[in-house]
């Protein structure tokens, strides 16, 4: 990616994502971003810290072409992803469905196996959509905190 490449794709971020992301230079290190200072023309200048130091509120002047990769600090919605990026492919649309779309998804692709092969039944299959159902964790936690049985190996006894 050239400069202005990356001053496109670093102006996309929101100002109060900026705390969140990192990049890892081509020599192995990481600058944690606290924000963008400047924007240059072959470099930027970044507050921020070393990765896996706490030493924050350093200034560092970062070049375009030593930039090998940016990732946030934190998981990020799909809505901030997609306000950020843009209209993004894959996984991503499926959890703006309404549940009609959804619906609507899965006839079109019933249809479509029917067309390929009307000998194949989708009643009563599965569907791949369907989530499982909710863990009882009062359960889980009660379960954890029985004693264990426990075989011990000199007696061979519980």
């Amino acid at each position: 990616m050239t400069g202005s490449d990356w001053i496109d794709f670093f102006k996309g971020i929101p100002d109060k994502e900026h705390e969140l992301i990192m990049i890892s230079l081509k020599n192995g290190a990481e600058v944690a971003f606290q924000r963008i200072m400047k924007y240059l023309d072959k470099l930027m200048i970044v507050r921020g810290r070393l990765g896996g130091t706490d030493d924050a509120d350093r200034v560092f002047c970062i070049p375009y072409d030593h930039i090998d990769m940016v990732f946030f600090t934190r998981p990020q919605d799909d809505h901030v992803v997609q306000a950020i990026f843009g209209e993004i492919i894959g996984g991503v649309r499926r959890a703006y469905l309404t549940d009609d779309e959804e619906e609507a998804e899965k006839e079109l692709a019933a249809e479509a196996v029917n067309s390929v092969n009307p000998d194949v039944s989708t009643e009563g299959a599965i569907p791949v959509t369907d989530k499982p159902p909710p863990l009882n964790v009062s359960a889980l936690r009660s379960r954890l905190l029985q004693k264990s049985k426990r075989v011990d190996p000199r007696t061979r006894k519980l």
